[in-house]
């Protein structure tokens, strides 16, 4: 059960009442406090040692800051109060030892008091007016937080003023396949999982021609929403013979100019296809989608081998 020792001065019978009311109140709120005016008589070991003892012993000391607390707590007065005087030098000394780190001690005034009446020690530290913050004192007493601080979410990323502002990509190059579409409920939750995730880096899939792999990717990417940067491109015309193979330069040529560099112009083609996928992590402050359909280009795949943006290729 948590103690509470009042410190207070004996300005009159009416700040006396006072005293003994917010004690009371307290009480039948569930704190044992105590004041000296609950003693029949004298404590056995003295005024002095009681009073040594209640400070020491409570979890708060409340402190009812008064003009004539204030002189008899800093040793001004020579005609009585002896009792607020004492109690001064322990609770000063007690904050002095623990280098002024309070969790005891909470000062108060009354309704018609004075903060210039808090002592000096005490200033550092939250003031209670009562009556009216008896509800905020409370919950001081019993650990009863008025407002409890939501849990953490997650650190929003937030671009400098003055540094890269990402660029927004669409390039859809991918035709159309004529046909209604249906099943391939497995591919289009592979494709959704690896878009949902931060692992997934090259989903290839390989299948012989007219299985429907474009059309797959076409119908992904035309129900999926928030693609910041996509760069499409189809490879149609590619085949096993010679007449049909197409070059990847116009790809290359293509996807750097929408990643605004100049290294277009790069013309060795191992040079081209390891530069591409830096090129994109500093263009863009996303995922980049690179879809190749129908790419057998050995450069290209080197693109793809880099595993520095998810790809789809069929």
């Amino acid at each position: 059960m948590t103690k509470v020792f009042i410190s207070y001065s004996h300005d009159s019978q009416p700040h006396r009442d006072f005293v003994r009311g917010l004690a009371d109140q307290l009480r039948t709120d569930g704190l044992d406090c105590l004041i000296d005016q609950y003693v029949n008589g004298f404590p056995p070991e003295g005024w002095q040692r009681w009073m040594e003892n209640q400070i020491e012993a409570a979890d708060f000391v409340l402190l009812v800051c008064t003009e004539t607390y204030l002189r008899r707590y800093r040793g001004q007065e020579t005609e009585g109060g002896r009792g607020v005087t004492f109690e001064g030098v322990v609770i000063s000394q007690t904050l002095y030892d623990h280098y002024y780190r309070n969790t005891k001690f909470v000062p108060l005034i009354p309704a018609q008091g004075s903060l210039e009446d808090v002592p000096l020690t005490l200033k550092p530290y939250s003031t209670y007016c009562l009556p009216s913050d008896y509800d905020k004192l409370y919950r001081v007493l019993t650990g009863q937080a008025e407002y409890i601080a939501p849990p953490l979410g997650e650190i929003r990323s937030m671009p400098a003023a003055n540094g890269h502002t990402p660029t927004a990509i669409h390039s859809d190059r991918l035709p159309t396949v004529k046909g209604g579409f249906f099943g391939r409920s497995a591919e289009l939750q592979l494709l959704n999982d690896a878009w949902a995730g931060n692992t997934t880096r090259i989903i290839q899939f390989i299948a012989p021609g007219g299985t429907g792999k474009t059309k797959l990717l076409r119908h992904w990417l035309d129900h999926t929403a928030g693609i910041d940067a996509l760069i499409a491109w189809s490879f149609y015309s590619q085949g096993a013979s010679e007449d049909k193979q197409t070059s990847a330069t116009p790809f290359f040529s293509h996807a750097f100019e929408k990643l605004g560099s100049t290294r277009e112009r790069l013309r060795r083609r191992k040079i081209r296809a390891n530069t591409l996928p830096s090129c994109c992590a500093a263009s863009v402050a996303c995922w980049c989608w690179m879809v190749w359909s129908r790419c057998n280009t050995p450069e290209v795949g080197c693109v793809a081998n880099s595993k520095t943006a998810p790809s789809a290729n069929c």
